[in-house]
């Protein structure tokens, strides 16, 4: 198994803070309190391929069944699939 270096305790810390304070100022932006015209400004702003990047990536860390299936290139799986993804998973810890 792993050990987390020091710098990733800090990455982890630091992802979480930024998750935590994203996380209203995106439901706010998301809300009709912001106009489609708004919210098109920060797609513009930020760049569609980053707004849909960062989505992608905070998808993966939901749970490791959704980073599994992203990495096996599936959208769906088998539960025989699930069980092989998960014995994989534990056989690296």
């Amino acid at each position: 198994m792993r050990r987390p270096t020091n710098d990733h305790r800090a990455v982890i810390r630091q992802l979480a803070t930024l998750v935590v304070q994203m996380r209203p100022l995106a439901e706010r932006v998301a809300s009709d309190e912001f106009s489609f015209t708004e919210r098109k400004k920060l797609r513009a702003l930020a760049g569609i391929k980053e707004v849909l990047d960062l989505s992608n990536a905070l998808n993966l860390l939901v749970g490791e069944t959704a980073r599994d299936m992203r990495l096996a290139g599936k959208t769906s799986l088998t539960m025989e699939e699930l069980w092989e993804l998960r014995r994989k998973r534990n056989a690296k810890v």
